[in-house]
């Protein structure tokens, strides 16, 4: 023992240095076990219990006990032309030509990223092509039965109804976890001119 430093001191300060091991050690294992989400992302962590859990800043992730995916958030934009070959039918028989751009995005709760993540998967919902060719059907749809219920008329003289009418449909149509966050209707005219 050094001279000059009793029992006491010298238990009190191998207990210091022993509790700031301890806390450097487990600074260290929290920073290399937790996953920090990038913005616009979700990381959906699967746990041994069959319960995911879902965080949009960052979870303690460990490695051969959680499984992780991430899932985009951004908005996706798909753009529908009805071009003379395909037209919109409205209800009185006349046939419409128009662009169609939808802006949409995965709802930001985790029940709507289960049902996205148990419809598509990550791999899916994450690649621009194949989330396009899901949603496309349900998004034509919409329109097609947005304008069977409207006339030519009604539709040229307020495009916002028919915008909202085409909206509260993709509602019915979409509910899979995803939202419609705008429609910008465009090219709108005549089929036969």
């Amino acid at each position: 023992m050094m001279r000059g430093m009793s029992p006491v001191l010298v238990s009190i300060a191998v207990a210091v240095v022993l509790l700031l091991l301890l806390v450097g050690g487990l600074f260290l294992l929290v920073r290399r076990v937790f996953v920090t989400v990038p913005s616009g992302f979700a990381l959906v962590v699967h746990t041994p219990s069959g319960v995911p859990r879902v965080s949009f800043t960052g979870a303690v992730v460990l490695p051969g006990v959680h499984r992780t995916e991430l899932l985009d958030l951004r908005e996706r934009t798909t753009r529908i032309d009805r071009s003379p070959a395909n037209t919109l039918v409205t209800k009185e028989g006349a046939s419409l030509c128009l662009t169609a751009t939808f802006t949409f995005q995965v709802s930001r709760s985790p029940d709507a990223i289960a049902k996205v993540l148990q419809r598509l998967g990550a791999a899916r919902a994450n690649d621009d092509a194949a989330l396009d060719q899901h949603v496309r059907p349900r998004l034509e749809q919409a329109l097609e039965v947005s304008a069977n219920a409207t006339t030519a008329e009604a539709l040229f003289a307020d495009r916002t109804a028919f915008r909202d009418d085409v909206l509260l449909a993709v509602g019915a149509h979409l509910d899979e976890g995803f939202e419609v966050t705008d429609l910008v209707l465009t090219d709108l005219r005549r089929a036969d001119g």
